[in-house]
């Protein structure tokens, strides 16, 4: 189990998508588990928005999310872990992908699922620390894994995927072979 986390924009979706590309040109079966999916999904059930892809969400929609999000983990902070747990049982894939860790309790299950947690960094042309405009940089969402341990890091430099796709891929590379 690989799970990629940190704020928002940083790459952790081109990251787990590289490692899927991967898995399928070496014919390894994998699953991908989106937190981000199963909050739409409940929020497109219970009403609070209309039947649409997490591409299409504007940024409104993701405010919608991001509360409904924070509102179901106040209420239980494995509400979205227990669901994800509940589909790898079932599933068995070799490979349980996890492109949007962003609280401790996700990372610990994953941890304790005997998987790694990397952080996904993006930093701007310039070398800064990007931060996506579209978030409020001070959301829990946002900070609640500045600083937390993590098993691996990969820095992704805006106007340089392949670089970030070369990272994913010699990471699971290095993780596949017994590393760690």
């Amino acid at each position: 189990m690989i799970g990629a986390g940190n704020r928002a924009k940083q790459g952790k979706s081109l990251f787990c998508q590289t490692i899927i590309e991967h898995c399928d040109r070496i014919g390894i079966k994998w699953r991908e588990y989106s937190i981000s999916d199963l909050i739409l999904a409940y929020a497109i059930e219970a009403g609070l928005l209309p039947k649409m892809t997490r591409a299409e969400c504007t940024d409104g929609h993701v405010a919608i999310l991001v509360k409904l999000g924070n509102e179901k983990r106040a209420e239980n902070e494995d509400f979205w872990v227990d669901q994800i747990h509940t589909a790898i049982v079932r599933d068995k894939p070799n490979v349980a992908l996890i492109p949007n860790v962003r609280f401790p309790s996700e990372a610990e299950f994953i941890k304790g699922f005997g998987g790694v947690n990397v952080r996904v960094s993006r930093l701007n042309a310039n070398g800064t620390k990007y931060v996506s405009p579209s978030r409020d940089p001070n959301d829990q969402t946002e900070t609640s894994l500045d600083f937390w341990k993590w098993d691996f890091e990969i820095r992704n430099v805006a106007g340089r995927p392949y670089w970030l796709r070369r990272q994913a891929i010699a990471l699971f590379e290095y993780l596949k072979d017994g590393g760690e």
